[in-house]
């Protein structure tokens, strides 16, 4: 039986191990950063793409995407619990301005919880890039999110934080990013659209935002309609189903 010093002593090598395997490329991309930028690969190279060539076996832009990813983790180290545990995770946040980072990273964590995948954050980093457009509580939106399983259903809008908006479905409330969810366009949408401006140049801006949200709304009717297809053909047509199909006629 091992004392406890022992125990103790066996417990953090076994979590030094651990460590290294989810911060192995944090801890590698460090290193390079500190090599780059005090020039040491010169000690045996004459530049520092021959030494990652050379001493690694790893291109020069390989060396760059392992500290680009070292960076992310150390800027969402300040701020961040939960850090993310892949490269390819942070690899994805890269994209962004370092105070960007941390709001995408955050997004993902709300819609895919503590350990997102790649993909949900990559969807986080759209969210932050394309700003967040104005969603009020209350509002009745369409998920236009293809990897969602709300994908084509109409949501209400209950609570909008930056780029995350948590929406009431029919299971509960659930969290979406604010650039995948649409506006239901209310009827006599154009012919509004047309009348609120008065120069041409503002009735046609207005026109083609109009007719964008109105492609998205075919876009749902024609999801539902293939849900409606499907739970017929499996005898699983519900009044719930048939209710949503309803809301996106208007």
């Amino acid at each position: 039986m091992l004392t406890v010093d022992a125990a103790n002593l066996e417990l953090q090598q076994l979590e030094a191990v651990i460590e290294r395997g989810l911060q192995g490329f944090y801890e590698a991309g460090k290193a390079l950063s500190a090599i780059r930028d005090g020039k040491l690969y010169k000690q045996a190279h004459p530049n520092f793409e021959d030494y990652c060539r050379q001493r690694w076996n790893i291109s020069k832009p390989r060396a760059y995407e392992l500290m680009a990813a070292s960076a992310v983790i150390q800027n969402l180290s300040a701020v961040a619990d939960k850090l993310p545990e892949t490269e390819r995770q942070a690899r994805e946040l890269k994209a962004l301005e370092p105070q960007q980072q941390p709001v995408a990273w955050q997004a993902a964590q709300a819609i895919g919880g503590e350990s997102p995948t790649s993909e949900q954050v990559k969807r986080s980093v759209r969210a932050v890039k394309s700003g967040t457009p104005e969603l009020q509580p209350g509002q009745q939106v369409t998920v236009q999110a293809p990897n969602s399983p709300f994908y084509g259903q109409p949501v209400e809008v209950v609570e909008v934080d930056g780029v995350i908006v948590k929406a009431k479905t029919e299971g509960g409330m659930e969290p979406f990013l604010v650039n995948e969810l649409v506006p239901q366009p209310q009827p006599q949408a154009v012919e509004r659209a047309w009348q609120s401006h008065t120069t041409k140049p503002d009735r046609l801006e207005a026109l083609e935002a109009t007719l964008q949200v109105e492609q998205f709304r075919v876009l749902a009717l024609e999801t539902m309609l293939r849900r409606l297809l499907k739970a017929a053909r499996c005898q699983k047509l519900t009044h719930g189903l048939l209710d949503e199909a309803e809301s996106l006629l208007g």
